[in-house]
């Protein structure tokens, strides 16, 4: 019992702690964040992305975290439009599936940002880095869209690259975001 899960928590260490850091910081975090938000020190930014998070059921609040973090990995240095298809893939695979978002992110060799040199860089991420209040900003707005950019769109790749499973008949472009080309299964 000891060795299942031992392997359990190695395979889903990073989904766990993420969890367990929402689930402890949440009811500290939802009560002082009123008076905070009072402050005259909050960005404008920081304030209109408060308003738009506080809107959200907890479930979601604890997937954002990670969905932004995968967005900000992949996406960090692009324009609007290609944060926000990133986040539409998350979410469309998530649909697909019956799986929740962190397992559709930290699904083995999915997204990249997860398994290189990119990972402490998404661990460390605050809402200081500009680019990481913008992933936090395209991922709300996905949730809340009600229309997908993407055109129900559950891979993707980026330009200069040319993955296997793009050569499948099955596998349909529905467009191009920024760097990447994204793709639907038919």
């Amino acid at each position: 019992m000891i060795f299942s899960f031992s392997m359990f928590l190695q395979r889903h260490f990073w989904t766990v702690l993420c969890s367990l850091c929402f689930i402890l910081t949440g009811p500290i975090a939802h009560k002082t964040m009123p008076s905070i938000l009072d402050s005259t020190k909050w960005r404008p930014e920081e304030r209109m992305l408060y308003e738009k998070i506080h809107g959200l059921s907890q479930e979601h609040v604890r997937a954002l975290n990670i969905m932004a973090r995968t967005v900000y990995g992949e996406t960090r240095d692009q324009h609007k439009t290609a944060r926000a298809a990133v986040a539409h893939v998350i979410l469309n695979r998530s649909k697909n599936e019956p799986v929740n978002v962190p397992a559709v992110v930290f699904r083995r060799k999915q997204f990249t940002c997860w398994s290189d040199h990119n990972r402490p860089v998404l661990l460390a991420a605050t809402a200081k880095d500009r680019a990481f209040l913008r992933s936090i900003d395209a991922c709300v707005s996905a949730f809340k869209a009600k229309k997908d950019i993407t055109n129900g769109a559950d891979h993707y790749h980026a330009t200069y690259t040319k993955p296997y499973w793009k050569k499948s008949k099955r596998m349909k472009s529905t467009g191009q975001f920024g760097r990447h080309i994204f793709y639907k299964r038919s």
